[in-house]
């Protein structure tokens, strides 16, 4: 049986972080008042990226309808869903407008939807694969 794969990554997360470190420059911050907010940076990409989503917490847009999570790093997800496919695409927009707003246009999120048989362990890596 196919699934619903969901694959979303964060670009331009270099460009943000250079952002953060110039601005502490432009702003003659301390070196631990720049790092502070290199750290709340970094947390935003990577810790808070997952509640956004949804595959972490229960707030997300994807809460309570992920299936599996085929991978989970830094920025990057991909995982299965119990959602229709028209629904994915009104989450997954919804996830973009608010990264977009929330970074100010300096954090794009990038996402692909397609369908796989996910049912062994050959399955899982082509569908990581394809993503």
């Amino acid at each position: 049986m196919k699934d619903h794969v969901v694959a979303i990554s964060i670009d331009k997360i270099q460009t943000a972080l250079f952002e953060v470190v110039k601005s502490g420059t432009q702003e003659k911050q301390t070196n631990s008042g720049t790092l502070r907010s290199i750290m709340a940076a970094s947390r935003k990409i990577s810790r808070d990226f997952y509640r956004d989503v949804g595959i972490e917490g229960d707030t997300g847009e994807f809460a309570g309808t992920v299936k599996e999570i085929l991978l989970q790093c830094s920025g990057v997800c991909i995982f299965t869903t119990t959602c229709a496919e028209d629904e994915i695409s009104k989450r997954l927009k919804r996830l973009f407008a608010k990264f977009y707003r929330e970074s100010g246009g300096k954090l794009i999120l990038k996402y692909v939807l397609f369908t796989e048989d996910v049912s062994t362990g050959n399955g899982k890596l082509k569908a990581i694969q394809s993503a």
